[in-house]
């Protein structure tokens, strides 16, 4: 009797906990709703959450405005699948344990939905598992189409997997994707990106991402009438971050193995870009400026998104106060007829929000550095002549074949190869 009465209440238990996991989907779904409603590109989201036992179904009515995809708000009806565990099963999907799982389909206006079903095709899935601690993870799925567009050039898009993870609310997400590759080519012009991996790791830190991500591809070929350009084995690296005075800094890192331009042969090639200490407060102004314009009658957006330039001008003050940094570093690129070697570094120091249209007071701050050599085989004929008059002036040395310069800016002093330079201001 015992016995038969544990075996009952596992078994009520097990019945009650896919309706206690529909309520507390729901409760997430509704979360990211909220969350959701913040992007100014959403202008109305409405939500319908019908919770059964074991299944749920969730559909949203999202109007939202993206002036480089329509020029007006657009309808997008998206409609989720949810099963709820801990035993996932039905809908042609496999028998599994877990929290939950969503599958999505999304319905776009008609002549936007016939667009993308043409370069598309339908056969694209995405699978969406919602796990006990809160976060979801991903699956986007494409397969291989090709795409003809109005001027004749034909795409080619190989298999596609994006697999994701992030938290709720979303700002922190991890990801990676794995493409197959893709192909263009118009008349006798074709480019050709071979198999490409990227990751993902950032989180959100008020208006700015923050983190890290790498991308892979082990070939890119272009074949052009004008010639050939093949380049192998190329990596990039991105770095997000912000430090304790709210500044935010990134880097950015490219190596390529080898590259053939018209038969002639190059690398290993390098280089790291740093932009350090631009203001938190700078982004956030910025997106304030971007949500104002969101909200504003379709006819008036693209006058406020061409006085835009002025908006970003009005920033500068900020930018200059905080001391930026430019660094271009580790550039190297090795040739035939020697190595192209260079690094460059400007900084402003100590300047204050008064003297920033006094250019006389900015040069007095500006500390910038430059280091530069180059195989001379390199030129062309027509850059030759310019060449040979910044050796007459000194800017440029030659030694053995090899062109070198170097410069040097601090205390309102600029010099080249150790040559006073009277500036402008």
């Amino acid at each position: 009797m015992k016995k038969t009465l544990i075996l009952l209440l596992f078994i009520m238990a097990l019945l009650a906990v896919p309706f206690g996991i529909g309520f507390i989907t729901q409760q997430r779904g509704e979360q990211l709703v909220e969350h959701y409603r913040l992007n100014p590109a959403i202008h109305a989201m409405e939500n319908v959450f019908q919770r059964g036992w074991f299944h749920s179904d969730v559909l949203s009515k999202i109007t939202v405005y993206l002036p480089e995809v329509n020029d007006k708000n657009f309808e997008v009806v998206v409609h989720q699948s949810v099963r709820q565990g801990p035993v996932l099963w039905g809908d042609d999907r496999p028998l599994v344990f877990g929290f939950a799982d969503v599958k999505t389909d999304i319905e776009l206006p008609v002549d936007m939905q016939n667009k993308l079903t043409q370069a598309l095709g339908k056969n694209i899935s995405l699978l969406t598992q919602l796990h006990y601690d809160g976060s979801q993870s991903s699956t986007l799925s494409m397969p291989e189409f090709t795409y003809l567009s109005k001027d004749n050039t034909h795409i080619t898009f190989h298999p596609l997997k994006l697999e994701g993870h992030s938290n709720l609310p979303v700002n922190q997400v991890q990801g990676t994707l794995n493409w197959q590759g893709i192909k263009l080519s118009k008349d006798d012009n074709q480019a050709d990106i071979g198999q490409s991996l990227s990751h993902i790791d950032m989180q959100q830190v008020g208006v700015i991402w923050t983190g890290d991500m790498d991308w892979h591809s082990d070939e890119i070929k272009i074949n052009q009438q004008a010639g050939s350009l093949q380049a192998n084995n190329i990596t990039i690296k991105a770095e997000t971050l912000i430090d304790e005075q709210q500044r935010v800094s990134s880097t950015q890192s490219l190596h390529i193995e080898k590259v053939n331009n018209q038969g002639i042969e190059y690398g290993p090639g390098k280089y790291t870009i740093t932009l350090n200490h631009i203001p938190l407060s700078v982004f956030e102004k910025l997106d304030s400026i971007q949500q104002q314009i969101a909200t504003l009658p379709p006819e008036q957006r693209e006058k406020a998104m061409n006085n835009m330039g002025f908006s970003m001008f009005n920033l500068l003050p900020d930018i200059l106060a905080a001391e930026p940094e430019i660094k271009l570093h580790d550039v190297l690129l090795v040739t035939p007829h020697g190595n192209i070697q260079g690094e460059f570094f400007f900084t402003l120091i100590g300047l204050s929000k008064q003297d920033m249209m006094n250019f006389t007071k900015i040069k007095q701050h500006i500390r910038a550095d430059m280091q530069l050599q180059f195989p001379s085989a390199l030129l062309s004929a027509s850059g030759a002549a310019q060449i040979e008059a910044f050796m007459k002036k000194g800017w440029l040395t030659e030694k053995d074949g090899m062109l070198y310069s170097a410069l040097h800016m601090a205390d309102g002093t600029l010099t080249i190869n150790e040559q006073s330079i009277a500036l402008p201001f």
